[in-house]
């Protein structure tokens, strides 16, 4: 499904916090109208060091603003340890998306940035955390300028909370490693790599298989958040060796328009489409697209050893869609084992 496009506003929002703190951080937002849309798109940017205060003036920042959506844009070569994790967890607990740019004044384009040392931390605490090819981030190992055995104790629980807080904005504990790795030589790490820590998920959550029981109905579940919305699967046993397949699509503001466009539905096996037809009409509940489709023994085996299963809804006379698909990868078994036992038992 296309991403959203943003325009400038015909009058852009741009507010600075100032700070009294020398070497504090300035914090700035910019509101852009969303294209064909009446809302706006919030964006703040954060500049310089991190300094002592930043993460309540971040808060405030955000309470005077009722910031709710957006994303945080970091140019920053690092600064407090603390402060930033604390910017990090704003950012986390308001749902926010993070990347690494500055807007530029005379042209108002996203331009690349960096975001070092400290930096990094509150870079991860965007939900959805996007880096251009272009811009930077760099890691090193936190240190203490004296050393004895109290700086030595004290570096362990600096040590055991950085790995902790990674560990909770989604973010793998070898990006720790890699820190203390370099020593104290600030190293760039490569987009690839940033990408393996989960450090950057470019809009994309992990996905989550497994075999839920609710109300005496037992069901194979796949979901999967995405900038684009969220989907999910639930794959149910039926009789004669089929199964029902229950599509969900979270897709915000679209749900509505796809609803009303779509006259095709598809079950995507891999790469393939699947035509099907729906066993009752499409509905909204809430902000989730639902469809319902029945899945035969020959589909079924084929959406076990897919690389990802998904659903698509199709506008009639346009070759687009609009859709999902969730990766089967390390849930292979799961996946084959249920459908081996509906087809078995039924």
């Amino acid at each position: 499904m296309p991403k959203f496009q943003f325009i400038p506003a015909l009058t852009l929002t741009l507010t600075a916090l100032a700070s009294n703190c020398v070497g504090a951080a300035s914090f700035s937002v910019v509101q852009l109208e969303r294209q064909g849309s009446s809302s706006v798109a919030t964006e703040v940017y954060v500049h310089g060091d991190i300094a002592a205060g930043d993460g309540e003036r971040f808060r405030d920042l955000a309470r005077r603003h009722e910031i709710k959506s957006g994303t945080v844009y970091f140019n920053s070569v690092g600064g407090r340890l603390d402060e930033a994790m604390s910017i990090g967890t704003s950012i986390r607990r308001l749902g926010l998306n993070t990347g690494v740019g500055n807007r530029e004044a005379a042209t108002n384009r996203l331009m690349p940035a960096e975001c070092l040392s400290a930096c990094v931390m509150s870079f991860a605490g965007g939900k959805y955390r996007f880096l251009d090819a272009r811009s930077v981030i760099a890691v090193h190992r936190f240190y203490s300028r004296s050393i004895g055995s109290e700086d030595l104790a004290l570096g362990q629980i600096v040590a055991a909370s950085i790995t902790s807080y990674l560990t909770e904005m989604g973010v793998s504990p070898a990006l720790f490693e890699k820190m203390v790795s370099v020593g104290d030589q600030l190293t760039k790490l490569p987009l690839a790599q940033a990408e393996a820590f989960g450090l950057v998920n470019n809009g994309v959550l992990p996905t989550e298989w497994s075999i839920q029981g609710v109300a005496g109905r037992v069901f194979l579940r796949g979901s999967q958040e995405t900038w684009n919305g969220e989907g999910t699967i639930e794959l149910s046993c039926a009789p004669n060796g089929y199964l029902v397949l229950d599509a969900g699509f979270g897709a915000g503001a679209n749900t509505d328009r796809i609803l009303s466009e779509a006259v095709n539905y598809s079950v995507r096996s891999g790469r393939d489409f699947i035509g099907v037809d729906l066993l009752r009409p499409a509905s909204v509940q809430g902000d989730t697209l639902l469809s319902s489709a029945s899945v035969s023994s020959s589909l079924a085996y084929s959406l076990s050893h897919a690389a990802s299963i998904g659903f698509s809804w199709h506008p009639s006379g346009r070759d687009i869609f609009y859709g999902f698909s969730i990766p089967t990868s390390g849930y292979e078994d799961v996946i084959r084992s249920f459908v081996t036992h509906c087809s078995r038992h039924q």
